[in-house]
Formats: structure tokens, C-alpha cells, sequence
């Protein structure tokens, strides 16, 4: 159990004078309320909010939803960062990677055909982008 409150022997205390009081000790939570209230039990009924699933954030995407479409990129863009990265590109070429399987995702989102395999679309497509990219780059034009 942490301590609340620093014993007075540990408070410093300037040398004594006949005009300085001693102080009184440091207390972390200065009220009790705040404790209980932070360690208290949930209400009867309360149930943690569960995550929406893949499938309905691709449903609330084609509908318009701008709050899934930024749901989806928190949940997945690391993992497309890190494909990209993974098939031996750059930051710079990594992150247009990035940029275009999130666009070609926008732009053919009602051609996904199973919402629930979302992330596995997301991971094929950044990896087939990022060989087309590297394939690219590697290409010599001779003049």
C-alpha cells in the first residue's frame, strides 16, 4: 500500500527561529473523497465499451463516417508502416506507400468484399504497392 502522507520527520524544515512554525506534512490526495471515488467499485450494470469490430468500421466508412476512417488508420497504419518498411524501402518511399494503399482504400472501399478481412486487404495491398514502388526505383532510364 502506498503512503499517503510524508511522515514530519522527512518534511525539511528550515533551522528554527522563534518566528517559523513547523510545517505540517504533505499529503498526496489532500481529500478523502478523491481516494474512494478513484478505487471505488463499478455502478451495478456497467460494462466496458467494446471496440467496434473491422466489419462495422468499414460499413460506417462507406457510409461517410469520418470518426471510422480515423479509426481505421489508428487501428492499422502502423501495421502498413511497417510493411512498407519491412520490404527494404526508405521512410520517404515507405510513407507514399502509406499514403496510397490508405488513398486506394478510400477510393474502393465498396469493392471490399469481406469487411471483417480488412486488415489483411490493407496488409497485401502495402506489400504488393511497396515491391510495385521498389521495382520502380530500380528502374534505369538511359538516355
Amino acid at each position: 500500500m502506498t503512503r499517503l502522507c510524508t511522515p514530519a520527520a522527512t518534511v525539511r524544515t528550515p533551522a528554527r527561529t522563534p518566528f517559523t512554525t513547523p510545517r505540517r506534512p504533505r499529503c498526496i490526495a489532500p481529500h478523502a473523497s478523491t481516494r474512494t471515488r478513484a478505487f471505488a467499485r463499478p455502478r451495478v450494470g456497467w460494462r466496458p465499451v467494446e471496440p467496434p469490430s473491422d466489419a462495422e468500421l468499414v460499413e460506417r466508412v462507406r457510409v461517410g463516417d469520418q470518426q471510422a476512417w480515423a479509426d481505421l488508420i489508428a487501428r492499422y497504419g502502423a501495421r502498413v508502416w511497417v510493411v512498407a518498411r519491412s520490404q527494404g524501402l526508405d521512410r520517404e518511399r515507405a510513407s507514399d506507400v502509406v499514403q496510397t494503399v490508405w488513398l486506394n482504400l478510400l477510393h474502393g472501399v465498396d469493392n471490399v468484399r469481406e469487411p471483417a478481412a480488412i486488415a489483411a486487404w490493407l496488409v497485401t495491398v502495402a506489400r504488393r504497392e511497396a515491391i510495385r514502388v521498389d521495382r520502380m526505383s530500380k528502374r534505369v532510364v538511359l538516355v
